[in-house]
Protein backbone atom coordinates (compact mmCIF):
# COMPACT_ATOMS: atom_id res chain seq x y z
CA UNK A 1 0.00 0.00 0.00
CA UNK A 2 3.15 2.05 0.73
CA UNK A 3 3.79 2.64 -2.94
CA UNK A 4 0.16 3.06 -4.01
CA UNK A 5 0.49 6.09 -1.81
CA UNK A 6 3.91 6.66 -3.52
CA UNK A 7 2.02 6.30 -6.90
CA UNK A 8 -1.00 8.76 -6.20
CA UNK A 9 1.65 11.16 -4.85
CA UNK A 10 3.56 11.43 -8.02
CA UNK A 11 0.40 11.29 -9.86
CA UNK A 12 -0.88 14.73 -8.19
CA UNK A 13 2.23 16.03 -8.62
CA UNK A 14 2.62 15.43 -12.28
CA UNK A 15 -1.16 16.11 -12.72
CA UNK A 16 -0.93 19.43 -10.70
CA UNK A 17 2.97 20.47 -13.84
CA UNK A 18 0.24 19.52 -16.33
CA UNK A 19 -1.99 22.25 -15.39
CA UNK A 20 0.11 24.71 -14.79
CA UNK A 21 1.10 24.20 -18.45
CA UNK A 22 -1.70 23.94 -19.83
CA UNK A 23 -2.75 27.22 -17.62
CA UNK A 24 0.24 29.09 -19.95
CA UNK A 25 -0.90 28.34 -22.74
CA UNK A 26 -0.07 24.91 -24.12
CA UNK A 27 -2.60 23.16 -25.38
CA UNK A 28 -1.35 20.21 -26.42
CA UNK A 29 0.02 19.75 -23.00
CA UNK A 30 -3.26 19.57 -21.56
CA UNK A 31 -4.49 17.40 -24.42
CA UNK A 32 -2.46 14.88 -23.79
CA UNK A 33 -2.85 15.19 -19.74
CA UNK A 34 -6.32 14.37 -20.50
CA UNK A 35 -5.78 11.33 -22.65
CA UNK A 36 -3.18 9.79 -19.50
CA UNK A 37 -5.54 11.14 -16.56
CA UNK A 38 -8.34 8.90 -17.43
CA UNK A 39 -7.08 5.30 -17.68
CA UNK A 40 -5.03 6.24 -14.39
CA UNK A 41 -8.19 6.94 -12.57
CA UNK A 42 -10.15 3.97 -14.11
CA UNK A 43 -7.08 1.05 -13.59
CA UNK A 44 -5.21 2.39 -10.63
CA UNK A 45 -3.56 -0.87 -9.88
CA UNK A 46 -2.73 -1.43 -13.14
CA UNK A 47 -1.63 1.63 -13.51
CA UNK A 48 0.97 1.01 -10.28
CA UNK A 49 2.05 -2.85 -11.73
CA UNK A 50 3.37 -0.76 -15.09
CA UNK A 51 4.96 1.96 -13.66
CA UNK A 52 6.28 -0.13 -11.05
CA UNK A 53 7.96 -2.78 -14.23
CA UNK A 54 9.16 0.19 -16.00
CA UNK A 55 11.50 1.70 -12.60
CA UNK A 56 12.55 -2.06 -12.37
CA UNK A 57 13.97 -2.25 -15.97
CA UNK A 58 15.64 1.42 -15.43
CA UNK A 59 17.16 -0.25 -12.35
CA UNK A 60 18.60 -2.90 -14.29
CA UNK A 61 19.77 -1.04 -17.58
CA UNK A 62 21.85 1.35 -15.07
CA UNK A 63 22.95 -1.34 -13.17
CA UNK A 64 24.41 -2.92 -16.16
CA UNK A 65 26.03 -0.29 -17.79
CA UNK A 66 27.72 0.52 -14.57
CA UNK A 67 28.64 -2.23 -13.43
CA UNK A 68 32.32 -2.33 -11.52
CA UNK A 69 35.06 -4.30 -13.46
CA UNK A 70 36.55 -7.31 -11.61
CA UNK A 71 39.41 -6.80 -8.92
CA UNK A 72 42.62 -8.52 -9.15
CA UNK A 73 43.78 -10.50 -5.95
CA UNK A 74 46.91 -8.77 -6.16
CA UNK A 75 49.10 -8.79 -2.60
CA UNK A 76 48.86 -5.39 -0.71
CA UNK A 77 52.07 -3.58 -0.07
CA UNK A 78 52.85 -3.14 3.81
CA UNK A 79 56.23 -1.67 3.77
CA UNK A 80 56.48 1.35 5.83
CA UNK A 81 58.22 4.77 4.56
CA UNK A 82 60.62 6.15 7.04
CA UNK A 83 62.74 8.91 7.76
CA UNK A 84 66.32 7.74 8.27
CA UNK A 85 69.67 9.42 9.20
CA UNK A 86 73.03 7.38 8.52
CA UNK A 87 76.13 7.15 11.37
CA UNK A 88 78.65 8.70 9.19
CA UNK A 89 76.73 12.01 8.21
CA UNK A 90 77.51 15.02 10.08
CA UNK A 91 74.35 15.69 12.02
CA UNK A 92 72.78 19.39 12.75
CA UNK A 93 71.94 21.43 15.47
CA UNK A 94 69.91 24.59 14.81
CA UNK A 95 70.49 27.80 16.73
CA UNK A 96 69.83 31.29 16.50
CA UNK A 97 72.22 33.49 14.77
CA UNK A 98 72.06 36.99 15.43
CA UNK A 99 72.83 39.50 12.39
CA UNK A 100 75.30 42.65 12.59
CA UNK A 101 75.55 44.81 10.07
CA UNK A 102 79.16 46.40 10.49
CA UNK A 103 77.53 49.29 8.32
CA UNK A 104 74.71 50.16 9.55
CA UNK A 105 75.43 52.77 12.60
CA UNK A 106 74.24 55.27 14.71
CA UNK A 107 76.26 58.31 15.56
CA UNK A 108 76.16 59.59 18.91
CA UNK A 109 77.03 62.83 21.20
CA UNK A 110 80.60 62.41 22.08
CA UNK A 111 79.95 64.56 25.09
CA UNK A 112 76.59 67.01 26.06
CA UNK A 113 75.94 70.30 24.29
CA UNK A 114 73.75 71.98 22.46
CA UNK A 115 72.40 70.91 19.36
CA UNK A 116 73.72 74.29 17.48
CA UNK A 117 72.96 72.75 13.76
CA UNK A 118 71.66 70.03 12.10
CA UNK A 119 73.64 69.36 8.78
CA UNK A 120 72.50 66.64 6.96
CA UNK A 121 68.59 65.05 6.47
CA UNK A 122 67.70 61.55 5.12
CA UNK A 123 68.67 60.23 1.91
CA UNK A 124 71.76 61.98 1.99
CA UNK A 125 74.74 60.60 0.52
CA UNK A 126 77.61 61.73 2.60
CA UNK A 127 81.41 61.26 2.27
CA UNK A 128 83.99 60.16 4.82
CA UNK A 129 84.60 62.96 7.42
CA UNK A 130 81.28 64.94 6.57
CA UNK A 131 80.13 66.85 9.82
CA UNK A 132 77.09 65.44 10.58
CA UNK A 133 76.16 67.60 13.54
CA UNK A 134 77.25 70.52 15.27
CA UNK A 135 77.20 71.08 19.26
CA UNK A 136 77.91 73.88 21.73
CA UNK A 137 78.43 74.35 25.23
CA UNK A 138 75.64 76.71 25.18
CA UNK A 139 72.43 78.25 23.58
CA UNK A 140 74.86 81.05 22.19
CA UNK A 141 76.81 78.52 20.49
CA UNK A 142 80.04 78.86 22.20
CA UNK A 143 82.51 76.08 22.74
CA UNK A 144 84.40 75.09 25.75
CA UNK A 145 86.52 72.50 23.81
CA UNK A 146 87.12 75.00 20.94
CA UNK A 147 88.68 77.48 23.16
CA UNK A 148 90.90 74.71 25.01
CA UNK A 149 91.89 73.94 22.01
CA UNK A 150 93.36 77.37 21.08
CA UNK A 151 95.09 77.63 23.99
CA UNK A 152 96.76 74.46 23.66
CA UNK A 153 97.58 75.62 20.30
CA UNK A 154 98.87 78.79 21.43
CA UNK A 155 101.30 76.91 24.45
CA UNK A 156 102.24 74.67 21.07
CA UNK A 157 103.40 77.32 18.84
CA UNK A 158 105.32 79.37 22.18
CA UNK A 159 107.14 75.89 22.53
CA UNK A 160 108.33 75.39 19.40
CA UNK A 161 109.58 79.28 18.66
CA UNK A 162 111.85 78.66 21.81
CA UNK A 163 112.60 75.15 20.83
CA UNK A 164 116.19 75.91 19.59
CA UNK A 165 116.74 78.35 21.79
CA UNK A 166 116.45 76.51 25.15
CA UNK A 167 118.32 73.35 22.95
CA UNK A 168 121.41 76.20 22.17
CA UNK A 169 121.76 77.03 25.75
CA UNK A 170 121.91 73.48 27.05
CA UNK A 171 124.44 73.27 24.68
CA UNK A 172 126.32 76.19 25.53
CA UNK A 173 126.05 75.32 29.19
CA UNK A 174 127.63 71.85 28.39
CA UNK A 175 130.27 73.71 26.52
CA UNK A 176 131.25 75.88 29.48
CA UNK A 177 131.56 72.86 31.81
CA UNK A 178 133.50 71.15 29.82
CA UNK A 179 135.69 74.56 29.34
CA UNK A 180 135.66 75.36 32.94
CA UNK A 181 137.22 71.56 33.90
CA UNK A 182 139.96 72.53 31.23
CA UNK A 183 140.87 75.72 32.60
CA UNK A 184 141.16 73.71 36.48
CA UNK A 185 143.44 71.49 34.45
CA UNK A 186 145.57 74.22 33.02
CA UNK A 187 145.67 75.77 36.40
CA UNK A 188 146.82 73.05 37.85
CA UNK A 189 149.72 72.66 35.10
CA UNK A 190 150.64 76.14 36.02
CA UNK A 191 150.92 75.39 39.67
CA UNK A 192 152.94 72.77 39.23
CA UNK A 193 155.10 74.39 36.81
CA UNK A 194 155.75 77.29 39.80
CA UNK A 195 156.92 74.83 42.08
CA UNK A 196 160.34 74.90 40.84
CA UNK A 197 160.83 78.91 41.11
CA UNK A 198 159.42 78.31 44.87
CA UNK A 199 161.41 75.70 45.80
CA UNK A 200 164.61 77.63 44.62
CA UNK A 201 163.43 80.60 46.33
CA UNK A 202 162.76 78.45 50.09
CA UNK A 203 166.78 77.53 48.96
CA UNK A 204 167.90 80.68 49.11
CA UNK A 205 166.20 82.21 52.13
CA UNK A 206 167.49 79.13 54.35
CA UNK A 207 170.86 79.47 53.10
CA UNK A 208 170.59 83.38 53.88
CA UNK A 209 169.12 81.95 57.12
CA UNK A 210 172.41 80.14 57.84
CA UNK A 211 174.34 83.35 57.07
CA UNK A 212 172.37 85.26 59.49
CA UNK A 213 173.22 82.16 62.38
CA UNK A 214 176.90 82.71 61.39
CA UNK A 215 176.84 86.55 61.91
CA UNK A 216 175.33 85.86 65.19
CA UNK A 217 177.16 83.34 66.51
CA UNK A 218 180.52 84.96 65.72
CA UNK A 219 179.51 88.80 65.99
CA UNK A 220 180.35 91.25 68.91
CA UNK A 221 178.93 94.32 67.92
CA UNK A 222 175.56 94.97 69.04
CA UNK A 223 174.75 97.33 66.12
CA UNK A 224 175.30 94.03 63.75
CA UNK A 225 173.62 91.28 66.11
CA UNK A 226 170.25 93.42 66.08
CA UNK A 227 170.08 93.64 62.25
CA UNK A 228 170.70 90.22 61.74
CA UNK A 229 168.22 89.34 64.54
CA UNK A 230 165.49 91.17 61.91
CA UNK A 231 166.81 89.73 59.22
CA UNK A 232 166.72 86.50 60.34
CA UNK A 233 162.79 87.07 61.46
CA UNK A 234 162.43 88.27 57.97
CA UNK A 235 163.90 85.07 56.98
CA UNK A 236 162.19 82.52 58.99
CA UNK A 237 158.59 84.45 57.88
CA UNK A 238 159.49 84.20 54.30
CA UNK A 239 160.39 80.49 54.71
CA UNK A 240 157.66 79.72 56.48
CA UNK A 241 155.16 81.34 53.52
CA UNK A 242 157.25 79.49 50.92
CA UNK A 243 157.05 75.91 52.79
CA UNK A 244 152.63 76.25 52.98
CA UNK A 245 152.75 78.15 49.44
CA UNK A 246 154.47 75.23 48.16
CA UNK A 247 152.55 72.74 49.90
CA UNK A 248 149.54 74.00 48.89
CA UNK A 249 150.57 73.98 45.31
CA UNK A 250 151.41 70.68 45.64
CA UNK A 251 148.03 69.80 47.36
CA UNK A 252 145.97 71.75 44.48
CA UNK A 253 148.05 70.56 41.80
CA UNK A 254 148.19 66.75 42.18
CA UNK A 255 145.21 65.47 40.28
CA UNK A 256 144.71 62.55 42.54
CA UNK A 257 144.14 65.06 45.38
CA UNK A 258 140.29 66.30 46.46
CA UNK A 259 140.55 69.30 44.69
CA UNK A 260 141.23 68.17 41.02
CA UNK A 261 138.45 65.44 42.12
CA UNK A 262 135.72 68.17 42.87
CA UNK A 263 136.57 69.84 39.58
CA UNK A 264 135.89 66.91 37.79
CA UNK A 265 132.82 65.79 40.02
CA UNK A 266 131.52 69.41 39.11
CA UNK A 267 132.02 69.53 35.36
CA UNK A 268 130.02 65.49 35.55
CA UNK A 269 127.24 67.25 37.64
CA UNK A 270 126.79 70.01 35.27
CA UNK A 271 126.80 67.74 32.73
CA UNK A 272 124.28 65.32 34.22
CA UNK A 273 121.73 68.26 35.23
CA UNK A 274 121.93 69.48 31.43
CA UNK A 275 120.80 66.14 30.33
CA UNK A 276 118.08 65.84 32.65
CA UNK A 277 117.01 69.54 31.65
CA UNK A 278 117.29 68.56 27.76
CA UNK A 279 115.17 65.25 28.72
CA UNK A 280 112.39 67.44 30.20
CA UNK A 281 112.60 70.29 27.45
CA UNK A 282 111.94 66.95 25.12
CA UNK A 283 109.54 65.29 27.13
CA UNK A 284 108.03 69.25 27.73
CA UNK A 285 107.61 69.50 23.75
CA UNK A 286 105.62 66.02 23.74
CA UNK A 287 103.31 66.21 26.46
CA UNK A 288 102.68 69.83 25.37
CA UNK A 289 101.98 68.11 21.47
CA UNK A 290 100.11 65.34 23.09
CA UNK A 291 97.98 68.45 24.92
CA UNK A 292 97.36 70.00 21.71
CA UNK A 293 95.84 66.55 20.33
CA UNK A 294 93.81 65.78 23.23
CA UNK A 295 92.34 69.42 22.89
CA UNK A 296 91.63 68.91 19.17
CA UNK A 297 89.41 66.11 19.99
CA UNK A 298 87.58 67.29 22.40
CA UNK A 299 86.45 70.26 20.00
CA UNK A 300 86.22 67.75 17.18
CA UNK A 301 83.56 65.83 19.48
CA UNK A 302 81.25 68.90 19.24
CA UNK A 303 81.11 68.45 15.66
CA UNK A 304 80.98 64.57 15.14
CA UNK A 305 81.16 63.26 11.63
CA UNK A 306 80.79 60.44 9.49
CA UNK A 307 83.14 57.51 9.73
CA UNK A 308 82.98 56.62 5.78
CA UNK A 309 80.63 57.50 2.59
CA UNK A 310 77.53 56.30 3.93
CA UNK A 311 73.44 57.53 3.18
CA UNK A 312 71.52 58.92 6.15
CA UNK A 313 68.86 56.83 7.09
CA UNK A 314 67.61 59.01 10.03
CA UNK A 315 68.07 62.28 11.90
CA UNK A 316 67.11 61.64 15.64
CA UNK A 317 67.97 65.47 16.66
CA UNK A 318 66.75 68.79 16.00
CA UNK A 319 68.31 72.24 16.49
CA UNK A 320 68.11 73.66 19.86
CA UNK A 321 68.07 70.27 21.74
CA UNK A 322 70.36 69.09 24.55
CA UNK A 323 71.68 66.01 24.71
CA UNK A 324 74.03 64.17 26.70
CA UNK A 325 76.77 61.93 25.71
CA UNK A 326 75.46 58.82 23.75
CA UNK A 327 72.42 60.16 22.74
CA UNK A 328 72.11 59.24 19.40
CA UNK A 329 72.46 62.07 16.55
CA UNK A 330 72.52 60.29 13.05
CA UNK A 331 71.64 56.66 11.53
CA UNK A 332 74.00 55.99 8.41
CA UNK A 333 74.02 52.95 5.89
CA UNK A 334 77.23 51.86 4.10
CA UNK A 335 75.95 49.95 1.10
CA UNK A 336 79.63 47.96 0.67
CA UNK A 337 79.74 47.24 4.42
CA UNK A 338 80.12 43.66 5.96
CA UNK A 339 77.51 42.25 7.15
CA UNK A 340 78.36 39.21 9.47
CA UNK A 341 76.02 36.22 11.52
CA UNK A 342 76.95 35.23 14.72
CA UNK A 343 75.81 32.38 16.23
CA UNK A 344 76.44 31.51 20.13
CA UNK A 345 76.96 28.08 21.27
CA UNK A 346 78.51 26.18 24.06
CA UNK A 347 81.94 25.22 24.51
CA UNK A 348 81.46 21.32 24.07
CA UNK A 349 79.06 22.31 20.84
CA UNK A 350 82.14 24.81 19.40
CA UNK A 351 84.57 21.97 19.84
CA UNK A 352 82.46 19.77 17.56
CA UNK A 353 81.89 22.28 14.52
CA UNK A 354 82.53 21.24 11.35
CA UNK A 355 84.42 23.70 9.51
CA UNK A 356 84.53 21.74 6.21
CA UNK A 357 80.79 21.46 5.83
CA UNK A 358 78.50 24.13 5.17
CA UNK A 359 75.98 25.31 7.73
CA UNK A 360 72.54 26.09 6.64
CA UNK A 361 71.29 29.75 7.25
CA UNK A 362 67.33 30.62 6.83
CA UNK A 363 66.92 34.47 5.12
CA UNK A 364 63.24 34.98 5.04
CA UNK A 365 61.96 31.84 2.81
CA UNK A 366 65.36 31.24 1.18
CA UNK A 367 68.54 29.01 2.73
CA UNK A 368 72.04 29.77 2.17
CA UNK A 369 74.82 27.42 2.59
CA UNK A 370 78.07 29.01 3.88
CA UNK A 371 81.30 27.86 5.44
CA UNK A 372 82.01 29.17 8.98
CA UNK A 373 84.55 32.11 8.50
CA UNK A 374 85.83 31.32 12.51
CA UNK A 375 84.93 29.35 15.37
CA UNK A 376 86.21 31.17 18.42
CA UNK A 377 88.62 29.25 20.75
CA UNK A 378 87.23 31.34 23.70
CA UNK A 379 84.31 31.94 25.43
CA UNK A 380 83.18 35.24 23.76
CA UNK A 381 79.83 35.90 25.66
CA UNK A 382 80.04 34.49 29.03
CA UNK A 383 80.44 30.84 28.89
CA UNK A 384 79.00 30.73 25.11
CA UNK A 385 81.10 30.66 21.69
CA UNK A 386 80.64 32.51 18.66
CA UNK A 387 80.51 31.08 15.42
CA UNK A 388 80.86 33.70 12.51
CA UNK A 389 79.48 33.92 9.26
CA UNK A 390 80.03 36.57 6.15
CA UNK A 391 76.88 37.44 3.68
CA UNK A 392 76.89 38.02 0.31
CA UNK A 393 76.06 41.31 -0.39
CA UNK A 394 72.58 40.44 -2.47
CA UNK A 395 70.95 39.16 1.18
CA UNK A 396 72.68 41.70 3.33
CA UNK A 397 69.21 43.84 2.38
CA UNK A 398 66.86 41.71 3.39
CA UNK A 399 67.85 41.80 6.99
CA UNK A 400 68.11 44.62 9.88
CA UNK A 401 70.85 45.00 12.02
CA UNK A 402 70.66 42.88 15.72
CA UNK A 403 67.87 40.75 13.88
CA UNK A 404 68.17 37.29 14.12
CA UNK A 405 67.98 34.00 11.09
CA UNK A 406 68.15 30.28 11.78
CA UNK A 407 71.28 28.52 11.09
CA UNK A 408 71.94 24.49 10.95
CA UNK A 409 75.30 23.96 12.21
CA UNK A 410 77.05 20.69 11.11
CA UNK A 411 78.62 18.78 14.04
CA UNK A 412 81.52 16.66 13.32
CA UNK A 413 82.81 15.66 9.24
CA UNK A 414 81.30 12.97 7.28
CA UNK A 415 82.48 9.34 6.48
CA UNK A 416 85.65 10.78 8.51
CA UNK A 417 86.09 9.70 12.32
CA UNK A 418 85.79 12.49 13.74
CA UNK A 419 81.93 12.37 12.86
CA UNK A 420 80.22 12.95 16.50
CA UNK A 421 77.84 10.34 17.05
CA UNK A 422 74.49 12.27 17.20
CA UNK A 423 71.04 11.06 16.56
CA UNK A 424 67.60 12.95 16.65
CA UNK A 425 65.97 12.29 20.03
CA UNK A 426 63.40 11.11 18.40
CA UNK A 427 65.00 8.13 17.28
CA UNK A 428 65.36 6.86 20.59
CA UNK A 429 62.69 4.68 22.52
CA UNK A 430 63.83 4.60 26.15
CA UNK A 431 62.72 3.43 28.96
CA UNK A 432 63.67 2.47 32.95
CA UNK A 433 65.86 -0.33 31.91
CA UNK A 434 67.91 0.45 28.63
CA UNK A 435 67.74 2.74 25.55
CA UNK A 436 66.76 1.09 22.25
CA UNK A 437 66.94 2.48 18.78
CA UNK A 438 66.23 0.77 15.16
CA UNK A 439 68.28 0.68 12.47
CA UNK A 440 67.33 -0.47 8.83
CA UNK A 441 69.10 -3.81 8.06
CA UNK A 442 67.83 -5.46 4.78
CA UNK A 443 65.39 -2.93 4.59
CA UNK A 444 63.70 -4.54 7.82
CA UNK A 445 63.48 -2.57 10.92
CA UNK A 446 66.34 -4.26 13.56
CA UNK A 447 66.10 -2.90 17.73
CA UNK A 448 69.57 -2.45 18.83
CA UNK A 449 70.49 -1.47 22.28
CA UNK A 450 72.61 1.81 22.77
CA UNK A 451 74.26 3.92 25.52
CA UNK A 452 73.20 7.32 25.56
CA UNK A 453 75.63 10.62 26.45
CA UNK A 454 74.68 14.49 26.48
CA UNK A 455 71.86 15.96 25.09
CA UNK A 456 72.58 19.13 22.93
CA UNK A 457 69.03 20.74 21.63
CA UNK A 458 67.23 17.72 19.62
CA UNK A 459 69.99 15.91 19.69
CA UNK A 460 71.56 13.34 21.62
CA UNK A 461 75.44 11.58 21.68
CA UNK A 462 75.06 7.83 21.57
CA UNK A 463 78.33 6.44 23.33
CA UNK A 464 77.94 2.95 22.00
CA UNK A 465 75.90 0.68 20.23
CA UNK A 466 76.35 1.99 16.88
CA UNK A 467 78.44 1.88 14.14
CA UNK A 468 79.59 3.81 10.86
CA UNK A 469 77.51 3.33 8.16
CA UNK A 470 74.29 2.02 10.49
CA UNK A 471 70.95 3.55 9.00
CA UNK A 472 68.79 4.86 11.99
CA UNK A 473 65.30 4.93 11.67
CA UNK A 474 64.11 8.29 13.04
CA UNK A 475 59.93 7.78 13.16
CA UNK A 476 58.60 5.89 15.90
CA UNK A 477 55.72 4.00 14.20
CA UNK A 478 58.09 0.63 13.29
CA UNK A 479 58.33 -2.22 15.43
CA UNK A 480 61.14 -4.72 15.19
CA UNK A 481 60.21 -6.77 12.40
CA UNK A 482 58.77 -4.18 10.12
CA UNK A 483 59.62 -3.88 6.49
CA UNK A 484 60.85 -0.45 5.67
CA UNK A 485 62.11 1.85 3.10
CA UNK A 486 63.26 5.48 2.95
CA UNK A 487 61.81 8.48 2.00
Amino acid sequence: MKFVTWIQEKYAATKETLQRGWKQGSTFAGKQFSRVEKPLRRYPMVSFLVLLALLFAIIAAVNLIHSPAETSDETVDRTKTVQTVSIGQAPRIRVNGQVEKSGVITIVAPAPGVVNSVLVEPGQEIYKGKTVVSLASNYSGGSIPGLQAQIAKEQWKNLEETYPAQKDIITKQRELAQKQETQADDLREISRNSLGTSRDLLDLNETMLETVEDTLSTSTNSAEIQAARQMKAQLLQGIIQLRSQIDQTEYQSNDDNPPAELARLQRDLTLKQLEVQEKSLELNKEVTQLQLRVAQVQAASMYPSAPFNARVERVHVSKGQFVQAGTPLVTIDCDTAVTQVIAKIPGEISQQVSSMEPSVLMIGSESIELIPDYVSHEATDGQLYSVQYTLPLEVTEWLTDNSFVSVELPLGYADTSAVVPFIPIDAVHQNELQATVYVMENFQATAREVKLGDVQGRFVMIESGLNPGDIVIVDRNVVAGDAVKTI
